[in-house]
């Protein structure tokens, strides 16, 4: 983004830049997986696998097209800043995460955090000025409120805390909308 609102055209981040932002922070925020049962089994397990191939495609499809999108523009050299303390503290973690307890399943959160670290930092760039910036990430909260308030008004049962939770069932009647957890919602 340039200062004072002024917009930077570069080609395809121009045309891709947009849609691009919208599907990265919609993926984000809603996520593949909207209103999961809690009281599913290993709803109250951290270590359950999570994920699914979807998603794992997805979310390769949307790094493989920032990144794409990022060499592509002649801002590319303003993505991932401070390289030198992200490189350092990625560097640390793989090192801490070879000596752990379980060291595949905590280098593969290393990797996953680099993409995301790395997709952040190109995400920044794909509006072309700070009203773009401002009017798309209004519009993907407005539509991830939205589509919260939608899940508690006709699908209650997995957008309302339930009784027959598995980790909090003290949570009963608290709205949660799509999100599996309060603290996911307060990040969001």
């Amino acid at each position: 983004m340039m200062p004072s609102g002024e917009m930077r055209e570069s080609g395809a981040i121009g045309v891709l830049g947009p849609p691009l932002f919208v599907a990265t922070l919609l993926f984000y925020l809603i996520t593949l997986t909207p209103f999961i049962d809690l009281s599913a089994a290993n709803a109250g397990d951290p270590a359950a696998d999570k994920s699914n191939t979807i998603n794992q495609i997805v979310f390769l499809g949307l790094t493989a097209s920032l990144w794409l999108t990022a060499i592509s523009s002649p801002v590319r050299h303003l993505a991932v800043r401070p390289r030198g303390v992200l490189i350092a503290t990625l560097l640390w973690f793989a090192f801490v995460s070879a000596i752990s307890a379980h060291p595949d399943l905590a280098l593969k959160r290393v990797v996953l955090a680099t993409l995301t670290i790395v997709n952040a930092g190109i995400f920044l760039l794909l509006p072309r000025s700070e009203r773009q910036f401002a009017g798309m990430l209004s519009m993907c909260c407005v539509g991830t409120l939205a589509f919260a308030y939608l899940g508690v008004a006709l699908w209650p049962v997995h957008a309302i805390h339930q009784a027959s939770e598995v980790r909090e069932p003290m949570n009963a009647g608290l709205w949660r909308g799509h999100f599996a957890h309060k603290n996911v919602a307060a990040a969001a």
